[in-house]
């Protein structure tokens, strides 16, 4: 759940939106430095399999091989994405006294998410102001999702002394295994390659400069130097 985090949180008056579906319901409120608010309403939304289909594809395949005719099954998706986020905004938050209070302070507001399993699929992430025409996800600082029913509660641990302890993940761009030698091919490698490298290299450098850098950190940054290094290790063609 979304609470315990939440609670220190407010200790230091960042503005949270919570967002909480249950059943045929949903509730969206504001707490702050003020008064709570909240809008209470009858909430029903679903994507068909194709929809959902076509968003994964959007964002998990096509940055991989975005080559003829993907860009344009991409514009179409887009478009669909943007009607999804309207839509969604529509139903969540759209002419609330709740949305009038935190507009103004978007950019200081942690929006949490709490939801049942089966809105696993619901892409709240595309929520998006039909003003601004911007997803509420790449507005805010924080943008969360939780279960309103895990099967363990958290038990965070408290403040102690000593190193940070850091879980890095990174999600690294692949070549898809159909990729050939062709230089188009090749150049694609390349351009794929460079950006996760390049911020692989970057923190390598910083962490090493920290006189209390973690060593499993570090060695995890090298791993992921030499993966992305690999990535340009078929040359082009003669």
């Amino acid at each position: 759940m979304c609470d315990v985090l939440s609670v220190r949180l407010t200790r230091y008056k960042v503005p949270i939106l919570r967002i909480v579906h249950t059943g045929a319901y949903l509730e969206a409120s504001l707490e702050g430095d003020g008064a709570r608010q909240s809008v209470k309403r009858p909430f029903a939304f679903t994507l068909t399999p194709q929809e959902a289909e076509d968003i994964r594809w959007y964002l998990e395949e096509y940055p991989i091989y975005p080559v003829d005719p993907s860009p344009k099954i991409a514009k179409r998706i887009e478009k669909r994405m943007g009607e999804v986020g309207r839509e969604l905004f529509r139903l969540v938050l759209g002419g609330s006294d709740v949305w009038e209070s935190v507009r103004w302070n978007l950019g200081d507001t942690r929006i949490e998410v709490e939801t049942e399993l089966g809105d696993a699929l619901v892409p709240w992430e595309l929520m998006r102001d039909p003003v601004s025409d911007l997803p509420l996800a790449l507005s805010v600082p924080s943008f969360v999702r939780c279960h309103s029913r895990p099967a363990l509660r958290p038990d965070p641990p408290g403040q102690t002394a000593g190193k940070i302890r850091i879980l890095l993940v990174i999600w690294v761009l692949r070549p898809p295994t159909f990729l050939s030698n062709s230089r188009s091919d090749c150049a694609l490698r390349r351009r794929m390659g460079s950006p996760a490298r390049e911020w692989a290299q970057s923190a390598l450098r910083d962490f090493q400069a920290c006189e209390n850098a973690d060593q499993e950190v570090v060695n995890t940054l090298k791993l992921l130097e030499q993966i992305e290094s690999g990535l340009q290790a078929t040359p082009p063609p003669a």
